[in-house]
């Protein structure tokens, strides 16, 4: 990305601005990782890549971008993210713990337990996370944030664009599907000399020769089928990506929905690409400012604060984080399974970053070794 960036910025005046923010957010990640990771040695997701310190090493550098450029409107909706994701991603962890310790109800109904709550947390985080962004956006437009005022992209790169969202994403997730299918023994017959995987790539080859005759079709606005309003389109790009992927990921795992983790982990897939597609039918395009008064704001406008009330929930978030992690450690007394010690004199080699073990590998707390 930092290369990529470099070639952007030299490439001419028109991609110098987006340029220079891929070189500042390639090398913040670089920043972050390098000196938390690799110079303080602090390894916090054994055995996981430390990915979370490059992102940290971003956020900052895009907070700081954001800054220099006066983009007080995107500093006030980052406010609304950090705040919703801080209080998602504990939240959604609380009760993915309370469910691997088996707490409470989940311990004494068979009803709640193997539900996979690690699939519960990620979608609750994306919910409240998502929940506070929306809730930020519906601010930015009910006080009149003014449209940004850009040239629109070009051919080339509107067909590019979703050239990688239609062909490239599914090329590079659905492929696994295959191999998986092969795996468990649901593909193994020849049909007329050829083996299943030579009949999938074919299909493969012609699905994605269609979608790009079709893309080509609609860069030249011959293609019927692509509403002609841009909110329209991307009604319909929404739709696509969403089914695309539940229905993807559900062919991958059928012959698995015996296991009851794995089907509520699926219905809770469809009922939210339900309820996304009845959201977006029900949605109407709307000018993206203050229909009361008629007014706009500028980004770089000086009244966009993060306000009172919003500062003081940022105060109680780690109050809450603090409470849910003394909650969870109420929860059991001894180590869960797949548990990684870090901060303790007897802590695993995998957190310390002197070596690294298979991601099953037990620990305890009574300092034995594994």
């Amino acid at each position: 990305a930092l290369l990529v960036g470099a070639a952007f910025y030299l490439y001419g005046r028109r991609w110098r601005q987006p340029g220079r923010l891929i070189m500042v957010l390639a090398a913040g990640w670089w920043l972050g990782y390098g000196l938390l990771t690799l110079t303080f040695g602090l390894r916090l997701t054994p055995p996981r890549s430390d990915n979370w310190a490059g992102c940290l090493g971003l956020f900052v550098a895009l907070y700081l971008y954001l800054w220099r450029e006066g983009n007080r409107a995107a500093l006030l909706l980052i406010a609304y993210g950090l705040i919703a994701g801080g209080a998602g991603f504990a939240i959604g962890d609380f009760v993915q713990m309370l469910g691997r310790a088996g707490w409470g109800p989940i311990g004494r109904y068979s009803a709640l337990q193997q539900l996979d709550y690690w699939k519960w947390m990620e979608q609750l985080f994306g919910l409240i996370m998502g929940l506070g962004i929306a809730f930020g956006v519906r601010r930015l437009l009910g006080e009149g944030l003014a449209p940004v005022e850009s040239a629109p992209p070009g051919r080339q790169l509107r067909g590019f664009a979703i050239a990688i969202l239609l062909i490239v994403m599914p090329w590079k997730n659905f492929v696994t599907n295959v191999r998986v299918w092969i795996e468990r023994g649901q593909l193994s017959e020849h049909l007329l000399g050829i083996g299943p995987r030579g009949w999938i790539l074919l299909i493969a080859v012609m699905m994605t020769a269609i979608l790009v005759m079709a893309i080509c079709r609609h860069l030249k606005g011959a293609l019927p089928l692509v509403p002609v309003d841009p909110f329209g389109r991307a009604q319909l790009l929404m739709l696509l990506l969403t089914w695309l992927f539940v229905v993807g990921d559900f062919t991958r795992v059928v012959s698995q929905l015996q296991s009851k983790g794995v089907l509520a982990v699926h219905v809770g897939f469809w009922l939210t690409a339900l309820l996304m597609t009845l959201l977006v039918i029900r949605l109407h395009a709307s000018a993206p400012c203050n229909l009361e008064s008629g007014q706009s704001r500028d980004a770089a406008d000086p009244d966009w604060r993060a306000g009172r009330r919003l500062l003081v929930v940022l105060l109680l978030v780690p109050l809450l984080i603090f409470g849910l992690a003394k909650l969870t450690l109420a929860t059991h007394t001894e180590p869960l399974p797949g548990s990684h010690q870090r901060f303790a004199p007897d802590a695993s080699p995998e957190a310390t970053g002197t070596s690294y073990r298979p991601q099953s590998t037990l620990f305890t707390l009574s300092g034995s070794k594994p």
